[in-house]
């Protein structure tokens, strides 16, 4: 099975895939900067866009940036400015939808509104942060429906591009408020199991696990913590009745503990719960990182594309859907093993309270 996850591609957190088109928006900067670049000919503003369509959200965003050619400084000080990244203007920004024969059901012009104060600040980076400028609309996205996008552009361009809208998946393991059946072994493994939507193609799994933490000599009370990882990457498969199954064990799980939380004498921590967002997306999405990201690796010393399935602009229009699962636990073998095995022993975490041994471990 080809995995996304091993070529550094995913699906979630989405800030990933903002990251991505931000490095690609910051080499075609550089490109137009270069030495190799033509000041004497003819050169416009490019547009770039980032939209993913996602029915299991009531309110969709599209972000628009512009790039362009700085005679007179450096692509780190366009990038800096936000005033130089965002069109000054707002722009008129359509979604119609149609069916799959084409006959046109609805349309909608989506408002200009500030990041900042919709709560989507944008993140730290070589970029501008505020202001952070984008397209929002309240209007339903229907699963299996085709969208359009045409954003009019200050100087007459045009730019449109179509994407299905990804619906709703069965997934059977795990559920809400469930557990995750391990047994005592390490070696315990536990299924995730969904079926593939009609119309996603690439698939991630993101666990995140909640605990809490205390000082040991001078406790003032539990604070939250949580951790996250991509514990599913991949893509469509032509499995038997499109089921999806991916295999986790509890070294698996121990092993992700132990590379994401810092030993600390001082404190003492205990296991509260594990969350999963189950995210599919279209293949344009896969196709877009899967190009895109050739032009910061190996590859990026040869002549190597950039990928874009918009017309008169580049970056990607496509559709998502999220499935959230939440307070999940775990055994309290498992539990108990997050205390005393030689893999997390030294993570200070208490083992279950209904250990004859709680919260240290049994004798050796």
């Amino acid at each position: 099975m080809f995995m996304v996850r091993q070529i550094g591609l995913s699906l979630a957190p989405m800030n990933r895939i903002l990251l991505l088109l931000a490095l690609v928006f910051f080499f075609l900067l550089c490109s137009q900067c270069s030495t190799d670049f033509d000041v004497t000919g003819e050169h416009k503003e490019t547009t770039i866009i980032y939209g993913l369509l996602d029915a299991s959200e009531t309110t969709q965003y599209i972000r628009i940036q512009r790039a362009y050619l700085n005679e007179e400084g450096s692509a780190l000080d366009v990038a800096t400015n936000s005033d130089s990244i965002y069109f000054a203007d707002d722009l008129e920004v359509k979604l119609i939808r149609f069916d799959e024969n084409q006959n046109q059901l609805g349309q909608v012009t989506m408002e200009r509104v500030s990041g900042d104060e919709s709560g989507i600040a944008k993140e730290p980076g070589i970029f501008g942060n505020s202001p952070s400028w984008l397209y929002r609309t309240d209007a339903t996205v229907e699963e299996g429906d085709i969208y359009r996008l045409e954003v009019n552009t200050p100087d007459g361009n045009t730019v449109t591009a179509e994407t299905q809208i990804v619906g709703d998946f069965k997934v059977w393991t795990p559920k809400d408020l469930d557990s995750l059946n391990f047994s005592l072994n390490s070696d315990s493994i536990v299924e995730l199991r969904w079926r593939q939507n009609d119309y996603g193609f690439v698939y991630d799994a993101e666990m995140t696990m909640i605990y809490d933490e205390q000082d040991i000599v001078n406790p003032n009370g539990w604070e939250s913590k949580s951790i996250s990882d991509i514990v599913v990457s991949g893509r469509r498969q032509p499995d038997q009745n499109d089921i999806f199954i991916s295999r986790y064990t509890v070294q698996n799980l121990l092993d992700f503990m132990n590379r994401n939380i810092e030993d600390n004498a001082n404190v003492e921590r205990r296991f509260r719960e594990l969350r999963f967002n189950f995210i599919t997306a279209t293949e344009d999405v896969y196709n877009f990182q899967l190009v895109n990201f050739a032009q910061f690796s190996v590859a990026a010393g040869q002549s190597t594309p950039v990928y874009t399935n918009l017309d008169g602009a580049l970056g990607i229009f496509s559709s998502r859907f999220n499935r959230y699962f939440t307070g999940i636990g775990l055994q309290a073998g498992v539990v108990e093993q997050m205390s005393c095995s030689s893999t997390t022993e030294h993570l200070n975490f208490r083992g279950h309270p209904a250990s004859l041994y709680y919260p240290g471990c049994p004798p050796n």
